[in-house]
């Protein structure tokens, strides 16, 4: 199937192309009804640190317009609609979470692994709870974007863990860029 036509494998939206900047011309499927990116095999690694930001930065985007997260269901590969599987993915900056085709026609992540497979995730901090807390108010869930209260170890929608972007190591990350 070709990029921009398949429907998204979670709320089977049809997903629209994204083109970072890359050396190889990547294009990658991007749902805007729940900010999901597929890539197909390859696509991942075929990435440089400009696609990277560019991506992060239109899946960001994606998230804070797209609407209420999709109904809880069974995950669908846009290229031969089995079911996804749980993997977990390793990059040099650790493991992280995804879903993808037992066929192997590539897999899904939404911003929380996106930031993850770039080490930019951690837990919030006990201080960042309690001003949360404080606040009385919540936060996105970075996985599926449903509020999260600042109690929550686990988003009680999508049940994965509450994380936030480490913002020292990204500050860090971007300062690499610009010696490279």
């Amino acid at each position: 199937m070709r990029a921009g036509t398949r429907p998204c494998p979670r709320c089977r939206t049809a997903m629209g192309v994204l083109r970072p900047a890359s050396h190889d011309r990547t294009e990658v499927d991007q749902c805007a009804a729940c900010a999901l990116v597929w890539f197909d095999p390859l696509e991942f690694d075929g990435l440089d640190r400009v696609a990277w930001v560019q991506l992060l930065l239109a899946t960001a985007d994606a998230q804070q317009h797209a609407g209420q997260p999709a109904p809880a269901g069974r995950w669908q590969c846009p290229d031969c609609a089995q079911p996804l599987q749980a993997v977990q993915g390793v990059t040099r900056h650790g493991r992280h979470g995804g879903m993808a085709c037992p066929q192997g026609h590539g897999h899904v992540h939404g911003v929380a692994a996106l930031l993850a497979s770039r080490g930019l995730l951690r837990a919030p901090d006990l201080a960042e709870r309690a001003a949360l807390g404080r606040r009385g108010g919540s936060w996105p869930c970075l996985s599926c974007g449903a509020p999260v209260a600042a109690v929550d170890e686990h988003c009680r929608y999508c049940t994965r863990p509450v994380l936030c972007i480490d913002v020292a190591r990204l500050a860090l990350a971007l300062g690499a860029d610009d010696e490279a």
